[in-house]
C-alpha cells in the first residue's frame, strides 16, 4: 500500500575541471545516486491508520517488521473487502450477459459480485506525496538519519501557509479517493441493471462522494 521510495547514497567520484589557460583541478564531487518508487494502493483512513500503527510498532523495534505488519491484510480481496484501501470496480463480460440476458445476478453486495466474476476489482493508486518515504531519500545521503536540529524548536508550517504559497487551496485526498471509487460503483450497478436495488440511500450517498470529487477535480485544487 502508499509509497515506497528505495534510494541508494551518491556515489563520490573523481572529476576534472579545466581551466580557461588550460590546466586542469584533479577534485572529487558527490552527484549520482539511484531511486526505486513504487506506488500501491491507496489507504482509506481506517487503512491508514492501521498501516501507521504497525509502522511504528516496527519503528519501536516490539517486533519484528514483518510481524509487526501481520495485522494488515496481505492481498487485495482482503484489503478491499475489509475497506482499508479505496478500489475501482467495473462490470464484466460475464456480468453484462447476464445483465443483457436478464438473468437474476441475486445480490448487490460489490464484493459477492467480484467473487462471483460479475464485477471487475482492482485497487487506487496511490498518487499523493508521502513525507516518511522522502525523508528516508534525503537521509540516506547523511551520514546520520537526518532528523537532528540544532533549532531550539523546530519550525512548524501550517497548511493555511502552504496553500498561500502554492497558491491554491489543499484539500482532502481522500475525498477524491472516495468520489473515484463511488463513481466506478454507481457505473457498475448501472450496467448491471441494479441501480434500483441499492437503495435510495446508499445511491444518494455514492452520488455525494462522486459530486464531491467531481468539484475538487474541475477546481484544480491540489491533493
Amino acid at each position: 500500500v502508499l509509497l515506497r521510495q528505495d534510494a541508494y547514497k551518491a556515489l563520490t567520484e573523481p572529476v576534472t575541471f579545466r581551466n580557461r589557460d588550460a590546466t586542469t583541478i584533479e577534485t572529487v564531487h558527490t552527484a549520482r545516486f539511484g531511486e526505486i518508487e513504487q506506488r500501491f494502493y491507496a489507504t482509506t483512513p481506517e487503512g491508514r491508520a492501521l498501516y501507521d500503527e504497525c509502522l511504528r510498532d516496527a519503528d519501536a523495534g516490539t517486533l519484528p517488521r514483518d510481524e509487526a505488519f501481520a495485522r494488515f491484510p496481505g492481498s487485495l480481496d482482503e484489503l478491499l473487502q475489509q475497506g482499508k484501501v479505496f478500489g475501482l470496480y467495473q462490470a464484466s463480460e460475464k456480468g453484462l450477459a447476464a445483465a443483457r440476458s436478464g438473468a437474476p445476478i441475486g445480490t448487490t453486495d460489490i464484493h459477492a459480485l467480484v467473487r462471483r466474476g460479475f464485477v471487475q476489482a482492482e485497487g487506487l493508486r496511490y498518487e499523493d506525496f508521502l513525507p516518511f518515504s522522502a525523508a528516508g531519500i534525503f537521509a540516506s545521503n547523511l551520514d546520520q538519519y537526518g532528523t537532528d536540529t540544532m533549532n531550539a524548536s523546530k519550525p512548524a508550517y501550517t497548511e493555511q501557509e502552504l496553500e498561500e504559497i502554492m497558491g491554491r487551496k489543499i484539500v482532502d485526498p481522500n475525498t477524491v479517493y472516495a468520489g473515484l471509487e463511488a463513481q466506478s460503483l454507481l457505473e457498475t450497478y448501472e450496467a448491471l441493471g441494479l441501480s434500483d436495488r441499492i437503495g435510495d440511500e446508499s445511491r444518494r450517498a455514492l452520488e455525494a462522494k462522486a459530486s464531491a470529487c467531481q468539484a475538487i477535480l474541475q477546481a484544480g485544487c491540489a491533493v
